[in-house]
């Protein structure tokens, strides 16, 4: 190939093209202007999914919270009623509910102790020593003197019953169900002498939440014997306890358009402003368990509701049913230990009471071999009313209850019956 040819082929220098000052200015102006829109876009887009919009909403408690018992509970409130805006209300509900959840899992624990709270594990390993506690568990104790009930001595038996609730065949039930296991019938007959004794075992509440948990040598020589050293514990009636805190104090603090529930039966709700709710009452009649009417009612109420069946997946940590439909349940007569329902579901509510007063005073009727109906229009005398269902009918003793609701098919029609 020629020279001249080479020389053909080579590429023509690139010109220098000249832009205006006043053109490029403008493409920076553009492209920051689209930037900054672009970020703005994306900011209000998150600031509007972290927004909470008034009404009903379910209160959870912060991800950063420790362990707590806010999964036994349903908190629904309804935001944005008051000065607040509804983000900020909710921000200070969660603050106050998340403390009252981690506060109660510490003090309320039976088996773990943490530092610097004398909790119902530390008191059981403590007997016979002054203790200060906080006052919330002062309180909770108090009550349970004040009704003269002896169930929180019963921890060796809930023990069992844990074990009970958590066999995966009816093959393992035997080595803790009394009903089933003589030995184990025979252990809870000793543990029910010891527990309703006082001269063996009782708490000594002092003043300034001081407390002594007076254990005697003898007890304490067969707790060493046997194997234990849980004297006391609130067991299924812990739940009682924490709704009746909680909803007290988001009242004290004037957090008061909402409604506190547990999976096993306690409703706290807060609302005074006379608007109108309703909750559903369930009944069993020989295995199948109904929807058998609704009750409704006004303003702030606490809700007890016992029964001895399943109705939710959590129901299987304190319930175990046999493979010929016997069930086990939690709630024991304190005369023997032995778990019992005199009725298969009774429901108590109150506006004066809360939660745990009311499951105090109803136990000794429902854990009984036998369902004494008058005793409750005794405790009606203290302002709590009841409702209980026996073949196909609901027996009520407020005269003022609306019932409405009632189940009905082609064969069975639920019908109600003022009990005076």
């Amino acid at each position: 190939m020629n020279r001249e040819t080479r020389e053909q082929r080579k590429p023509k220098p690139v010109k220098r093209i000249e832009i205006s000052e006043k053109f490029s200015k403008r493409r920076l102006i553009l492209a920051i202007f689209f930037a900054v829109l672009g970020i703005g876009a994306i900011v209000y887009a998150i600031a509007s999914s972290l927004k909470t919009e008034s009404g009903w909403k379910t209160i959870e408690t912060s991800s950063s919270a420790e362990t707590n018992y806010s999964s036994d509970f349903s908190f629904s409130y309804n935001l944005g009623q008051g000065e607040l805006s509804a983000s900020e209300e909710y921000k200070k509900i969660q603050t106050l509910y998340t403390d009252a959840m981690v506060k109660c899992y510490k003090i309320f624990h039976n088996i773990e102790e943490f530092e610097d709270v004398n909790n119902i594990c530390y008191i059981n390993k403590h007997p016979n020593e002054e203790l200060v506690v906080d006052e919330t568990l002062y309180h909770a104790l108090e009550q349970v003197n004040k009704a003269k009930s002896r169930l929180l001595y019963f921890g060796p038996v809930y023990e069992q019953y844990t074990n009970l609730f958590h066999c995966k065949d009816d093959s393992e039930t035997i080595n803790f169900d009394p009903y089933q296991n003589e030995e184990i019938a025979s252990y809870f007959s000793e543990i029910a002498m010891y527990a309703n004794n006082p001269e063996e075992i009782d708490l000594k509440l002092l003043d300034n939440n001081k407390i002594i948990l007076f254990v005697s040598a003898d007890y304490l020589s067969y707790a060493d014997e046997t194997g234990f050293s849980n004297f006391i514990d609130f067991s299924f009636m812990k739940n009682a306890v924490i709704i009746d805190y909680v909803a007290d104090l988001m009242q004290k603090n004037g957090y008061t358009a909402g409604s506190i529930t547990s999976y096993d039966g306690f409703t706290r709700n807060l609302d005074n402003s006379n608007t109108s709710y309703t909750y559903t009452i369930f009944d069993r009649v020989g295995q199948t368990v109904y929807t058998a009417a609704s009750m409704q009612y006004k303003n702030a109420q606490s809700i007890v509701f016992l029964y001895n069946y399943k109705l939710s997946d959590k129901d299987k940590n304190d319930r175990y049913e046999l493979k010929n439909g016997e069930i086990r349940t939690p709630y024991i007569d304190e005369t023997d230990g032995l778990c019992k329902s005199s009725t298969n579901n009774l429901l108590a509510y109150s506006k004066e009471k809360g939660c745990f007063e009311i499951l105090l005073q109803i136990l000794p009727i429902f854990t009984r071999d036998t369902f004494e109906k008058d005793q409750l229009n005794a405790i009606k005398q203290n302002g709590i009313y009841s409702i209980y269902g026996s073949d196909h009918v609901l027996y009520y003793n407020e005269p003022d209850l609306i019932l409405s609701d009632f189940y009905q098919n082609n064969e069975i029609t639920y019908t109600s019956i003022l009990n005076q």
